[in-house]
């Protein structure tokens, strides 16, 4: 079972990774727990939650590096659909109360409509339950430096849904719309760095950088930086882990 666990900040001086873990059920949260405290040296559990309002709580006063949740979650028994959407307001509100909380999502849930909503309520991680423990960490390593982690066979799925109400019926999707230059600022994307940290590494304009990102999304149909991550991981198939 899952000891209270006393809320905390954590000093820059740690260097730990500091996560919140939120899964109604206790034991896939006592295995999250486990795993994370045989790594001690790298990450920090600030708690371990059952519900949602317990979780924002520690959001507000802790300010985790990564929060950790199943997609189906809640305060009392109701039905799948109100509980995957508590589970969605909970990614949102952390977002809120948080803006550099990094959210992965780890869940039984393989429907892509369900992976798209998680997206974009704001998570950058999605992870099969049932996944190999390193993969799971590997999620929340990529989340806390602000890369997306997705399994392949999600981010095809995924890309698959998000994709489909922009695409006509019986037109052609260019294979490779994008320029070279536009490429490269999607692989800066991809990679995790901000629009001023692009603009530096190419030598650019802030501004010239902003054109770029609006141009690509316009281009691959999407609608945020992390979905265009996201199409750029499953593109070139690279920084994603294998079966």
């Amino acid at each position: 079972m899952v000891d209270e666990i006393e809320p905390q900040i954590l000093t820059e001086e740690d260097g730990r990774i500091s996560v919140l873990l939120l899964d109604d059920h206790q034991l896939s949260l006592d295995g999250m727990l486990a795993i994370l405290e045989a790594r001690a040296a790298e990450f920090c559990v600030v708690g371990a939650v059952r519900s949602v309002k317990e979780a924002l709580q520690i959001v507000a006063n802790s300010l985790p590096d990564v929060v950790v949740l199943d997609l189906k979650v809640l305060y009392e028994p109701a039905s799948p659909e109100e509980r995957i959407e508590a589970g969605l307001d909970a990614i949102r509100e952390i977002r809120r109360l948080s803006p550099s909380t990094k959210v992965v999502v780890v869940s039984a849930y393989r429907q892509p409509e369900h992976i798209a909503q998680a997206l974009q309520a704001g998570a950058v991680g999605y992870v099969y339950k049932g996944r190999s423990s390193e993969e799971v960490l590997e999620s929340l390593r990529r989340a806390h430096v602000g890369q997306v982690f997705f399994h392949p066979e999600i981010a095809q799925k995924l890309l698959e849904t998000l994709q489909r109400p922009e695409s006509s019926e019986g037109e052609e999707r260019e294979s490779d719309p994008l320029t070279p230059r536009e490429r490269e600022v999607l692989q800066l994307i991809a990679e995790g760095k901000s629009n001023q940290e692009i603009a530096n590494q190419l030598q650019i304009s802030i501004g010239t950088v902003k054109k770029h990102v609006t141009n690509i999304l316009d281009k691959i149909h999407l609608r945020s930086r992390v979905e265009a991550a996201l199409y750029w991981r499953t593109q070139s198939q690279i920084t994603l882990p294998r079966e």
